[in-house]
């Protein structure tokens, strides 16, 4: 993976960081790391089949942490209930997307 396109932290622990990554500009396939310590290392986190597209940005609610959303560049749809441990991908597809916000 090189190309970074997102990055966010948890609100309750700025040491836990969330990457999201593709294989290219825009991006056939990508993927979501996290790290647990402030980037030394990162762990890969598994999404429920092949993306489309890159992931391009991941957003976690300030109000809920455990509760995190993310996206494809061309629209697929992931969403996490336990702090990106798993992820399940949303029946609603959209076209391009680069950025989604969470509250």
């Amino acid at each position: 993976w090189h190309y970074p396109r997102g990055i966010a932290a948890r609100p309750d622990d700025s040491r836990t960081v969330f990457l999201t990554l593709g294989d290219s500009t825009p991006g056939r396939v990508g993927t979501i790391m996290r790290s647990r310590d402030a980037g030394a290392t990162w762990e890969n986190l598994k999404l429920p089949g092949q993306p489309n597209s890159a992931i391009w940005t991941v957003s976690i609610s300030a109000a809920a942490p455990d509760t995190m959303f993310a996206a494809s560049r061309y629209g697929y749809l992931y969403r996490s209930d336990d702090g990106g441990d798993s992820w399940r991908k949303l029946w609603r597809e959209l076209g391009e997307v680069s950025s989604i916000l969470s509250v």
